[in-house]
């Protein structure tokens, strides 16, 4: 069995090869169709539905690991709270609520690598400023305080945050907000439409991504 310490990479190593994969198959796709071979290109349209069936799938596997993982830690607490005695510096039994050990207990574990969430209260996903929001919001300054293209953006963000592939920010811009790439980048012209999109998926964040989007400087639209 594999440790758990070692689940969140192989995710995290599964996610940006498939996104490597995904990139590589439209610019092989995007060249055929400027050579005119449809044929080939309906080959390559079939490539990627199956890549992204997998990746959906792989997608689904890592919640229910997350959802596993915190079943686990509950389990964990309940059969310690059933042993529980009354002793020096500790709560009795039945002062101190399951959330609020389950919390406590949250802070000292490792948060996931791909998504960077904290789950409390009973699993909640909770984003609270999360890795995705951070290098949206970070990609979005690149661009429109820093007059930076879309692909220099990510490249640098990616630097920034010592990553291996920039397809991890790219991922985070564009599938993790249900977008894809020319959408992202008509966004990020609209500051109002971006910060109502991230307030939906984000909301326990709202106050701080409305301090984040709140530059009023704009260089250039050079996307």
């Amino acid at each position: 069995m594999v440790k758990n310490d070692r689940v969140l990479p192989i995710f995290e190593m599964l996610f940006n090869e498939l996104e490597a994969i995904i990139l590589e198959i439209n610019q092989h796709g995007a060249q055929l169709l400027m050579d005119e071979k449809y044929s080939e290109v309906r080959q390559i349209i079939a490539k990627v539905e199956t890549v992204f069936s997998f990746r959906a799938k792989l997608s689904d596997l890592y919640d229910e690991w997350l959802r596993i993982e915190e079943i686990s830690i509950q389990s964990q607490i309940i059969r310690e709270k059933s042993e529980r005695e009354t002793s020096s510096g500790m709560l009795p039994f039945g002062q101190c609520t399951l959330t609020e050990d389950f919390d406590q207990r949250f802070d000292h574990v490792d948060k996931p690598n791909y998504q960077q969430s904290q789950i409390i209260n009973y699993g909640t996903i909770l984003s609270t400023n999360s890795v995705t929001l951070e290098q949206v919001i970070d990609v979005w300054k690149e661009i429109y305080e820093n007059g930076r293209s879309y692909n220099e953006a990510i490249e640098i963000v990616a630097s920034r945050r010592d990553l291996k592939s920039i397809h991890t920010v790219a991922d985070k811009c564009t599938r993790q907000l249900g977008l894809n790439t020319p959408e992202f980048k008509k966004l990020i012209k609209e500051k109002e439409k971006l910060k109502n999109l991230l307030i939906r998926k984000f909301p326990s964040d709202e106050r701080y991504i409305i301090e984040e989007l709140s530059s009023k400087k704009l260089e250039r639209g050079n996307l």
